[in-house]
């Protein structure tokens, strides 16, 4: 891989992101310079088409939306059914609150 390509795959996924310019960091740059070698010090604008949402975000939402649709109605199950041991604690505890004694 090439810079250029390497660069032409940034400005790519920069544009699938809905992201319009790529910075570097200027606060506690002399800190930074410790760890890491200092970038090129230069912003290229990337144009993009305006699209209602980008592909990546799409995806991402696509992603979420899967997982949210499987999770949802077991969590809705344990919710409404209470299938869970806190039911058992609180009804032993109502039970027992009479007696000064709470076994668990």
């Amino acid at each position: 891989m090439t810079e250029e390509s390497g660069m032409e795959a940034i400005h790519e996924l920069m544009a699938n992101m809905g992201a319009t310019a790529l910075a570097s960091v200027k606060r506690h740059a002399d800190i930074l310079a410790q760890y890491v070698p200092k970038p090129d010090d230069f912003t290229i604008k990337v144009d993009r088409p305006q699209l209602k949402e980008p592909s990546f975000l799409k995806c991402l939402i696509k992603i979420m939306e899967s997982i949210q649709n499987e999770v949802q109605p077991q969590l809705k199950r344990l919710t409404e059914k209470n299938e869970t041991e806190h039911k058992e604690l609180r009804t032993q505890f109502k039970q027992d609150s009479n007696s000064r004694a709470i076994i668990f």
